[in-house]
């Protein structure tokens, strides 16, 4: 299994070489995770950097693209919903970074996902 995650998610160049050298590969895109759901980023960020939704529906688009031309190992993960709930401000020491807690619900909520992913591929 690899992950894309942030940055690296929506070259769809390095996606298609990570894809032609390894057909059978599962590929998880994920999106950046927010606590303030986009809030910090579509006001704080520089302007260079684009708003989270912007690059979200990059990374959206590229595994639409991988979907639409017939790949079924690639998935789609919005790291927008990762942190949405109870104790969604508690999840971070400045609404950027996650603290421990919010690095724990990270992982359970990846947990969910990848788990079947790779039960299905150890088969």
């Amino acid at each position: 299994m690899f992950i894309l995650y942030g940055p690296l998610a929506p070259k769809n160049p390095f996606f298609k070489t990570i894809r032609d050298a390894n057909p059978d590969l599962p590929i998880i895109m994920l999106s950046h995770e927010a606590a303030l759901h986009g809030v910090y980023y579509e006001t704080k960020a520089p302007k260079e950097w684009g708003t989270f939704a912007g690059r979200r529906d990059i990374i959206k688009n590229t595994y639409l693209r991988a979907k639409n031309d017939g790949d079924n190992n690639v998935y789609f993960i919005d790291g927008s919903d990762i942190y949405k709930g109870e104790d969604w401000d508690d999840v971070t020491a400045e609404g950027c970074h996650a603290n421990d807690f919010g690095y724990m619900r990270f992982a359970r909520y990846l947990e969910k996902i990848i788990k079947p992913i790779l039960s299905h591929e150890l088969k």
